[in-house]
């Protein structure tokens, strides 16, 4: 290895053997863009909210997410002396790896890479960015820690001699690089985590299923189930380890949990988990089950670890330091921009009792605010408090969702001891009713049911003019309605408005919160979330638009698609006639029709290209489809096709889409008559934006 420090950038060594590069990048547009992005960038420290103002797409989302940090926070007290980062990539983890170490080493084999990393490192003078392979680097060079984050698979960029395992050479090669009492920290997919048996293509090749298949060919990436990571280890002298589960994945974790905490009676997965449900990154997918529902089922059998979508190890040659495991959750609440974003961590003490402790994530004049902090007119409060054991109240509305017949009833029901706990500590104001400013948050998902009754936790904000409960109610049913996800279906409250819902929910409990009102709660909660951090904006149309999704799944035959084929490239054939002959070929599949209003049906093309489209059909039983809509987002479709959409169907038609989630219907924009299409003219609704090309090359095939 022959180091050529740069000129132009003096933390910056290149070898000057050509040989000691790799050939690994994200494309050279892609790249030159975010090397644009860091030479112009005057915050490169750890959660940049100018490096976060430039996620527009996946790579993006990865090289510039504050949530990339959450990954070492657990593990942050390793991070301490002379620290090597093998295959540093573009630097997302490097500074705040900087900030933790005595001296950093960054080891990438890309050079456009490594001068991206380095230019992100600018200014850090404990760091150095060097550019060449590992497999060249010197055995004298020894360090406290050794991280290794999502390089392991590709082990045979590293080595190629064809001599010996690429995986066992390359974790041979960390432990001689360790320092006396070092150790290794290594972040990787789990090639059986759940996701990929939801549906989720494997993250390197892109197909559904091909890590469980093991279709991994020879010098290819590759990655491993827990017992076989931790084999891995073992033969390599690594054997004593410690595993963490990084939730939804170690790309983006929201949570992270000590291999010990899925077995512990009192951690409830499935109120951890909610809203960690594994991203799309750069392909959308359709999502064969809800992971959230799954998660509790596989902790109860012991299963959890298993499937986690991803490992974080740390792994040494000599046992690790004594209190291991004591902290269990790492759960991380990231807001807009640094303010405002804190680290929960729940802990068992030496007696096995669980606390909670929180902390703000940007402290000490990194952009945050400290414990009582906020903007005038709010506290932000971080307190320890003890682990209140019972069942999550959230949980309840979880169990309907499973249900076939779930209707504002239902919901109503359900929400009648929480909105009776709100009622207990309202007090009467004029001619509404407030609620102590602590009680902003009391919501569903802050709330468990013991024998003692409801007990309201996470109290993090006061607002200092006290809320009324009016707000209270819609902002608490609203937010937890939103939580949910996908479903498998809705029956009555399928395709509405989460608004709508709400609304009807708590007219049905408080007869003081009629349709009057909500403008007014909306705007309430728009100017509470500003106060919060968030984009006020944003938060209003969410509001306003958005929708519960409802899941119907079926296959189509090979038949249909022809025919879908030959109308998008003839653009002659009656849409009225396709509707006819695929609803026979789907309501052969829907496994209860008895449901009222519309559904939207998911069709699977080939293996795993998946189309939506829309009926709209009579609420009458089993009667014919009168419409079916194809939507594009992002790849255009044939004018012929347009044609036949807007002149056999409807002159007023709406076509959108979206690539964010699938199953979920949009109502018809262009009406004069917005509520009566809310109910009874659903005929958009979105799919995967490649599908027309992905349909050409699946019936051709």
């Amino acid at each position: 290895m022959q180091l050529e420090r740069q000129a132009d950038l003096h933390n910056l060594l290149i070898d000057t053997d050509p040989a000691a590069q790799i050939a690994y990048t994200d494309g050279d547009a892609t790249e030159n863009a975010i090397l644009a992005i860091v030479e112009s960038e005057p915050d490169l420290g750890p959660g940049s909210p100018g490096l976060s103002r430039h996620i527009k797409d996946w790579p993006t989302e990865y090289h510039f997410s504050p949530l990339r940090l959450n990954l070492l926070r657990p593990v942050k007290h390793f991070l301490r002396g002379r620290v090597l980062e093998v295959g540093g990539g573009c630097g997302a983890l490097s500074p705040y790896i900087a900030e933790q170490a005595d001296e950093l080493i960054v080891v990438e084999g890309a050079v456009r890479r490594a001068r991206i990393c380095a230019t992100r490192c600018r200014g850090l003078a404990n760091t150095q960015v060097w550019a060449t392979n590992f497999s060249c680097l010197p055995e004298t060079e020894t360090f406290d820690t050794v991280l290794v984050i999502g390089v392991l698979e590709y082990s045979p960029s590293f080595f190629k001699d064809g001599e010996r395992d690429p995986f066992d050479a390359f974790l041979a090669k960390v432990r001689k690089h360790l320092a006396p009492g070092g150790r290794a920290i290594i972040a990787i997919e789990n090639r059986f985590g759940l996701k990929y048996f939801c549906g989720a293509p494997e993250d390197h090749e892109m197909v559904q299923f091909y890590g469980i298949e093991d279709r991994y060919r020879p010098n290819q990436f590759k990655t491993f189930g827990r017992r076989e990571l931790l084999d891995l280890l073992g033969r390599a002298g690594l054997g004593h380890t410690d595993l963490l589960l990084p939730f939804p994945d170690y790309k983006l974790p929201q949570v992270v949990l000590h291999q010990t905490a899925p077995d512990h009676p009192e951690i409830d997965l499935q109120a951890l988990l909610l809203r960690a449900a594994a991203p799309t990154q750069s392909r959308s997918y359709q999502r064969l089950a809800t992971e959230q529902f799954i998660w509790p089922n596989l902790a109860k059998n012991g299963l959890a670890a298993d499937l986690a979508n991803s490992f974080l190890v740390v792994a040494a040659p000599e046992p690790l330091p004594a209190g291991s495991g004591t902290d269990l959750v790492f759960y991380y609440t990231a807001r807009n921009g640094k303010a405002f974003s804190k680290e929960t961590i729940i802990s068992r003490n030496d007696g096995g009792h669980l606390g909670v402790r929180r902390a703000p994530l940007y402290g000490d004049g990194d952009g945050g605010e400290d414990d009582g902090g906020g903007p005038p007119g709010i506290v932000w409060k971080l307190e320890s408090e003890p682990f209140f054991a019972g069942r999550w109240y959230m949980g309840g509305l979880l169990e309907l969702a499973k249900r076939p017949l779930c209707d504002v009833a239902a919901i109503a029901e359900w929400c009648r001891p929480w909105i009776g706990y709100l009622e207990e500590n309202a007090v009467a104001s004029g001619d509404d009713r407030v609620l102590p400013g602590e009680f902003i948050d009391c919501n569903p998902l802050n709330i468990v049911q013991s024998a003692e009754g409801l007990r309201f936790f996470d109290r993090e904000w006061e607002l200092l003019s006290k809320p009324t409960l009016s707000h209270v109610a819609f902002r608490g049913l609203h937010w937890a309605l939103s939580s949910i996800g996908s479903l498998t279906y809705w029956s009555d409250v399928a395709g509405s408005r989460i608004i709508d819902v709400t609304q009807s929910v708590l007219t049905t409990l408080l007869p003081d919160c009629g349709p009057d009102i909500v403008d007014g709660l909306v705007e309430r909660e728009v100017a509470l979330q500003r106060l919060m951090g968030q984009d006020g904006d944003a938060i209003r149309t969410l509001l306003l638009t958005q929708i519960i999704s409802a899941r119907v799944e079926v296959q189509a035959s090979l038949d249909s698609l022809s025919t879908l084929v030959r109308i998008e490239r003839e653009g002659s054939q009656q849409l009225q006639e396709l509707s006819a002959q695929m609803a026979a070929d789907l309501f052969y599949g829907i496994p209860d029709l008895r449901v009222k209003g519309y559904v939207d049906f998911v069709m699977k093309i080939h293996c795993d290209q998946k189309v939506i489209f829309g009926w709209a059909f009579d609420p009458g039983l089993n009667k014919a489809p009168k419409y079916v809509v194809l939507v594009s987002n992002g790849k255009p479709i044939s004018s012929a096709l347009v044609n036949v959409l807007r002149d056999d169907v409807n002159k007023s038609l709406g076509i959108l889409g979206s690539e964010q989630k699938l199953g979920f219907r949009i109502p018809v924009p262009c009406s004069a008559n917005a509520k009566e299409v809310n109910q009874n003219n659903f005929r958009v609704l979105a799919f995967n934006p490649e599908f027309i090309g992905e349909l050409k090359w699946a019936t051709n095939s």
